[in-house]
C-alpha cells in the first residue's frame, strides 16, 4: 500500500465521516491503491463509484462487481476501463442500453471475437465504433465494408487492420470521403488502388 493510500485512510479515520467530495477525490487519484478503490466501490454515492470505475488502478474483480451497478454512468465507465476483464466486457456487450455497448465497442482491449458480435449491433454508433477499433480482425472489417452508412465504411477504410483486398474495394467506393480515408491508410499498397481522383496531402 503506497503512502498516499495510507494518508487517505488515516484522514478518513481521524474525521470519522468521509465526505462525498473527499471520497471522490481519492477515487479519481492516480496513486490510490487497488485495495482502497475496492472499498470505495461500495460507496453509496454514484459519483464515488463512477470514479472508481474510471480509475486505471482499479482491479478487475472490483470492476466486475461494478458492472451491474444500477447507475448507467458507472457501468459505462467499467466498459471503457482498459483493465476490465474480457468476461466482464462480454456481459456488458449484452446490456440493453446502447451507450454501454458503445463503450465496449470503443474499448481498445475488447477481444476481436466480441467486436465481431458487436459489428452486427442494431445501433449505428456501436457499429461505427467497431469499425474504428484497432483491435479488430480483418474479416470483421471486411464484413462491415459494404454497410450502407458511409461513416462505417470510412472507419473501415481508416483501420490499419483492414486487409489490402478490402481497401482495394473501398478505393472504388461511391463516397469520396471513403476513398480519401483509403488513401490515408498507412497500410495501403498504392499499386492496388483506384484513387486517381483523391487529393493526397
Amino acid at each position: 500500500m503506497n503512502n498516499f493510500t495510507k494518508l487517505c485512510e488515516k484522514i478518513g479515520s481521524y474525521f470519522g465521516v468521509k465526505t462525498v467530495v473527499g471520497n471522490t477525490d481519492i477515487a479519481r487519484h492516480p496513486n490510490t491503491h487497488a485495495d482502497l478503490l475496492h472499498k470505495l466501490s461500495k460507496d453509496k454515492h454514484w459519483l464515488v463509484r463512477f470514479n472508481v470505475a474510471q480509475n486505471e488502478n482499479t482491479h478487475q474483480y472490483t470492476l466486475h462487481s461494478l458492472h451491474q451497478d444500477k447507475e448507467l454512468i458507472v457501468r459505462q465507465a467499467v466498459a471503457q476501463n482498459p483493465n476490465t476483464h474480457q468476461n466482464t466486457l462480454h456481459n456488458l456487450h449484452q446490456d440493453e442500453n446502447s451507450y454501454i455497448r458503445l463503450a465496449v465497442a470503443h474499448n481498445e482491449n475488447t477481444h476481436p471475437d466480441l467486436l465481431r458480435k458487436l459489428s452486427q449491433d442494431e445501433d449505428l454508433d456501436v457499429r461505427i465504433a467497431v469499425a474504428n477499433n484497432p483491435n479488430n480482425h480483418a474479416d470483421t472489417l471486411h464484413g462491415l465494408h459494404q454497410d450502407e452508412d458511409p461513416d462505417i465504411r470510412i472507419g473501415v477504410a481508416r483501420n490499419t487492420n483492414t486487409s489490402n483486398n478490402t481497401l482495394r474495394k473501398l478505393s472504388m467506393d461511391e463516397d469520396l470521403n471513403v476513398r480519401i480515408a483509403v488513401a490515408h491508410n498507412p497500410e495501403i499498397r498504392p499499386d492496388l488502388f483506384h484513387v486517381d481522383d483523391v487529393p493526397i496531402s
